[in-house]
């Protein structure tokens, strides 16, 4: 039985991500709150000139590898990061790549983003879209999430901060109290931005340094 290699680097990571979506787009403008008729009218229009412009059969490998090409030379003229995405339209890097193998622009997805660096790649699938881990090298070692507590209906932040993974699957959990404290205001990074406002005061979340 054979079985597809994992990719071996960045590049070659980000490019078959990209490829992937191109040959199945998804089109999501809104997140599922504000879902109503005009937007579930527009992603389908969306999907209909997509469907009308089909990946030219034969196309998807060059398409992946001249990716590959571009990755590794933005990566090293980035400094190790590079950040390409897609709002009605792919960005430029993106669009020279597609056009030179007969792609559609319509066949990148709405409101995408991928971050690539050298050890890992993420990914943000349309609208407000969670961040999600493409892939990562061996050695890299993966961080703690971090992401503030936070109350949809009252609008406010939390003290605590999760501590799963960092681009868990699923809801943010494991909370714990949020040990930091800003410089200005003594207080949480959830009650620095929780705090009523004071005239002049406009500083920013500077944890204390332990």
């Amino acid at each position: 039985m054979s079985t597809i290699p994992e990719p071996g680097t960045a590049a070659r990571a980000a490019a078959e991500w990209w490829a992937k979506q191109v040959g199945a787009p998804v089109h999501r403008l809104v997140d599922a709150s504000q879902r109503n008729f005009s937007s579930d009218f527009a992603e389908l229009g969306m999907l209909m000139v997509a469907s009308d412009h089909p990946v030219p059969d034969g196309s998807t490998t060059p398409f992946a590898d001249a990716l590959e090409k571009l990755y590794d030379e933005l990566l090293l003229k980035r400094d190790g990061r590079v950040s390409l995405g897609v709002d009605y339209g792919p960005d430029t890097e993106l669009y020279d790549v597609a056009k030179a193998h007969g792609i559609h622009p319509s066949r990148f997805p709405m409101k995408t983003n991928m971050w690539a660096c050298r050890d890992h790649v993420t990914a943000s699938l349309g609208y407000r879209g969670p961040t999600r881990l493409v892939w990562h090298a061996p050695d890299w070692e993966r961080p703690t999430c971090h992401s503030l507590q936070y109350d949809e209906r009252s609008g406010k932040f939390g003290a605590a901060w999760c501590t799963l993974p960092m681009y868990h699957d699923g809801d943010h959990g494991q909370w714990e109290p949020d040990p930091r404290r800003c410089k200005g205001c003594g207080l949480s990074e959830g009650g620095h931005y929780d705090r009523d406002s004071v005239p002049g005061d406009f500083h920013s979340f500077e944890a204390v340094e332990s």
